[in-house]
């Protein structure tokens, strides 16, 4: 015996719009998922001068006391020379001068040790900030007028209300890649 529907026939209009509608809320769901998960990514958020950037905190293998480096003779502008730690071998490049502020003489700092494998880098930055979870675009008056090419995004956290560009290691590291550049990017 065949099973009678005890449900009242719909129109198909009526059936389409309820797919429809039901479609366009999976639709904003997706959307809400991959906005929070963006904002989660952690970022270590660091200064030159006054100015803020965030790095991928995946991208950091460690963050080290400045300590100046074995100079590299003919190297490009911003090697700094050459460290070792924990008998890895890392380019000390200033980020400042990869962002294309002008050169000055450090006695101090903090080097973060990335994860790029060629060549081993371990940026010089000022000083280490904090690690953020919690940020979302910058509103357009908090955005800088030009930034470099590394720069690929502006930020901002909504509790300290400091803005800060993301910056893209692999996009930051192009000048550095040519192979006689620096120590072990062949």
């Amino acid at each position: 015996m065949m099973a009678q529907n005890h449900l009242p026939e719909m129109q198909d209009d009526a059936v389409q719009s309820i797919l429809d509608a039901r479609t366009e809320q999976l639709a904003r769901r997706g959307v809400a998922r991959d906005v929070a998960a963006t904002e989660t990514t952690p970022l270590l958020v660091c200064a030159i001068g006054p100015e803020h950037y965030g790095i991928a905190l995946d991208s950091v293998v460690a963050v080290v006391p400045w300590r100046r480096p074995s100079a590299i003779p003919a190297s490009p502008s911003g090697v700094l020379g050459l460290i070792a730690e924990k008998a890895i071998v890392y380019n000390a490049v200033d980020l400042a001068i990869l962002l294309g502020r002008p050169a000055v003489d450090r006695t101090g700092g903090t080097l973060l040790l990335l994860r790029h494998q060629r060549p081993r880098v371990a940026l010089l930055v000022d000083n280490v900030l904090h690690v953020t979870h919690a940020y979302e675009p910058a509103m357009a008056g908090e955005r800088p007028p030009a930034a470099p090419d590394a720069v690929t995004d502006f930020l901002r956290e909504p509790e300290a209300g400091q803005g800060f560009g993301l910056l893209d290691i692999d996009t930051l590291l192009i000048p550095l890649l040519e192979p006689s550049s620096i120590a072990g990017a062949t």
